[in-house]
């Protein structure tokens, strides 16, 4: 049975509708990022062992401890002291252009997708979820949450936010001493937009010390190379 989200069901399903879709791929995704690893992508893996315990869905396959399992029957992991819960901000920068695709699917589609997915993970690995959605009108918050439920009413709270009128702007609102303390410290930021080149705004410095900040960059094919439409006159 095929789990792919066909181009453009962002625009026409209910974003619960989505996520429950988009929630198969995490459950498949135990080797890739979305899965295993998942936490590495963020931290370190120089931890000091502290004991073992019992691996759960969506633990590290590589932090599982055989001969424990073995013994016991069942699969146990490594723990580390340094584990703890990560808070992940996802940072979506709204713009009217990203309603552009040159296909099926837009960019503004791919990215909320893409956002649903990363919160999902975010559920699986028990970590808290909150998001910032920026627009040319101005944004709307979501404290980080923790829990399953509370996660997916967040992250569809994010994908049925509406699309950005045309004449709000260009541009979407980023006040960066605003965002530095919207969210806890160390909070992992997923920035998630088309980046448009333009002057790094007050206060970006002093937040770079304060959150992960991990940049999700969308760009449509035509953007990279114009498509072959033979010898013009």
């Amino acid at each position: 049975m095929s789990t792919a989200v066909a181009p453009g069901e962002v625009a026409r399903k209910a974003p619960l509708a989505l996520l429950r879709k988009l929630e198969w791929r995490v459950r498949t995704a135990a080797d890739s990022f979305l899965g295993g690893e998942y936490r590495s992508a963020f931290r370190g893996r120089g931890r000091e062992f502290d004991q073992v315990v019992k691996y759960e869905f969506g633990d590290d396959i590589r932090d599982v401890d055989w001969n424990v399992s073995a013994r016991l029957g069942e699969l146990y992991r490594k723990k580390f002291i340094e584990e703890r819960e990560l808070t992940v901000v996802l940072l979506f920068e709204d713009t009217p252009a990203l309603q552009f695709g040159s296909g099926r699917r837009t960019k503004r589609e791919a990215l909320l997708e893409l956002a649903g997915l990363f919160a999902l993970t975010a559920a699986g690995n028990r970590d808290r979820v909150g998001f910032w959605h920026a627009t040319p009108a101005g944004h709307v918050v979501r404290q980080p949450v923790r829990g399953r439920v509370n996660i997916v009413r967040t992250a569809a709270t994010l994908l049925g936010q509406p699309v950005p009128r045309l004449e709000d702007g260009p541009e979407a609102s980023l006040d960066w001493r605003l965002f530095f303390h919207a969210f806890p410290k160390h909070s992992v930021v997923l920035w998630l937009g088309d980046f448009p080149p333009r002057p790094v705004g007050a206060g970006w410095a002093a937040l770079k010390k304060r959150y992960e900040i991990i940049g999700v960059r969308v760009d449509d094919p035509w953007e990279v190379s114009l498509p072959a439409m033979g010898v013009l006159p």
